[in-house]
């Protein structure tokens, strides 16, 4: 009677153990829901802009996405030290008073940060955009500021909302921010064309969805204590004043390797080869915020409490990750090997087939960033973060030399990008040994200390 009991209550049946199993996964407040909630909102705003690439593609000309391949990246590198860093503290403080402090610090040196940019832009057009390396930037410059505002206020408040632990709201601003970025741009693209609308529609897109991570901070009780005197931000800043002295350098050193390839594209082959080379990091950006993105936040849980048990499990994992995501990965590659040219001419209109050929160049480097990517957070959980920048600063060098060298030799576009995606393929491969190097010799310590 034992056992029809239990079995008509579906308890510890073959079936029951795992759907149980996978409903305390997924339970409210737990770090897979969590991350499924802001994986899929993510993954969301990026696929509403992938779908709009086809359109905008037919509506505004590559010299057109050139210019909004230099603004952007400027924009990526500017946001990474428009708030020193001190968003990352949000989350951080036990109390939340505290917190709110750490917010509003945050806030002040964004806006500040805000007007020193517009003020140069005011003050230095030609020399900005002699620096960003085209004179076709310059009248989109004063949105530069705007810009560093609006992506500096979602990123700041998205921190908060992460330590009130409203994932959800995150969620939805990102997909309001899909919706903002790819609506500004169509509906401006069959309105006028103009590039002005281009690059509006990517202030846009950065910074919807802050009125709704706004009214978690309005909500707040914390407010109760008011707006922060100079003392309680001075305490603060002092408290966490690690964060732009180490991270701001950091985040720095890994947005410009990551946004300098563009610039020195435009740089050295003009807007029209920039706007093609844009395209396709934009593109190529769709599977790594997918899938990788989503592997990495499991692989930083499982491998934070390996870290602190076992590594010679986290070896296991690290390894069996590597393995799992090349299987994945190769598939898509090999498509884009063999037919990336054609499946751009196709989607996005025939004078984008340029972008298939760069895509096809980038290959390697796309295949190591999905495989080895996700997989760094290991040097994160052993505390290795001085590898880290190492590897970055490795990283930045190697752009430089070969994008910088192969156009100073008179190479082709298809040739400097093509030496830069093997280039990158041996950084991952370099980041991959660093990592297991971590595990080993973390490894080591662990048995000498036993």
């Amino acid at each position: 009677m034992l056992l029809d009991d239990r079995l008509a209550r579906g308890l510890d049946t073959p079936m029951s153990r795992p759907r149980d199993w996978f409903s305390r996964l997924l339970a409210p407040g737990s770090f897979a829901r969590n991350a499924a909630v802001l994986g899929s909102g993510t993954a969301l705003s990026q696929l509403i802009a992938l779908a709009a690439y086809p359109f905008l593609t037919r509506l505004y000309t590559t010299d057109q996405f050139g210019v909004l391949t230099v603004y952007s990246s400027a924009l990526a590198i500017l946001v990474v030290v428009a708030s020193f860093r001190y968003e990352l503290a949000i989350p951080l403080s036990e109390e939340d008073g505290e917190g709110f402090d750490t917010l509003v610090l945050s806030l002040a040196i964004l806006l500040g940060f805000s007007s020193l940019t517009a003020v140069v832009v005011v003050a230095m057009p030609d020399q900005i955009a002699t620096v960003l390396g085209s004179d076709g930037v310059r009248p989109y410059l004063w949105l530069l500021p705007i810009g560093v505002l609006g992506a500096g206020l979602f990123q700041a408040l998205s921190f908060w909302a992460i330590r009130v632990g409203s994932f959800t709201s995150i969620a939805r601003a990102k997909v309001f921010q899909g919706f903002g970025l790819a609506g500004t741009q169509l509906i401006a693209g069959v309105v006028s064309g103009a590039t002005a609308w281009l690059v509006v529609g990517d202030v846009v897109g950065r910074a919807a969805g802050s009125g709704r991570l706004g009214s978690l901070v309005l909500s707040s009780d914390v407010r109760g204590d008011g707006v922060p005197g100079w003392g309680r931000l001075r305490s603060v800043a002092h408290r966490y004043r690690r964060f732009p002295a180490y991270s701001m350098f950091a985040g720095l050193l890994n947005s410009a390797g990551l946004r300098v390839p563009a610039l020195l594209i435009v740089a050295q082959y003009g807007l029209t080869t920039g706007g093609q080379f844009g395209l396709t990091l934009l593109v190529l950006a769709v599977p790594i915020t997918l899938v990788s993105r989503s592997v990495s936040q499991v692989y930083l849980s499982e491998a934070a409490r390996l870290a602190r048990t076992s590594h010679g499990e986290l070896k296991r994992l690290f390894q069996a990750t590597a393995v799992r995501l090349a299987a994945i990965g190769v598939v898509p590659v090999a498509v884009l090997v063999i037919a990336g040219p054609w499946l751009f001419e196709t989607v996005f209109g025939a004078e984008w087939r340029v972008s298939g050929e760069l895509a096809r160049a980038l290959s390697p480097m796309l295949f190591g960033q999905f495989v080895v990517a996700p997989l760094a957070h290991t040097l994160t959980v052993l505390e290795r973060q001085s590898t880290q920048l190492l590897w970055d600063a490795i990283r930045l060098g190697l752009v430089v030399a070969t994008l910088g060298g192969i156009s100073a030799q008179g190479g082709s576009a298809l040739l400097a990008v093509s030496v830069y995606g093997a280039a990158m393929f041996v950084a991952y491969g370099l980041l991959y040994v660093l990592n297991s190097r971590a595990i080993d010799r973390a490894s080591r310590a662990e048995a000498a200390s036993s």
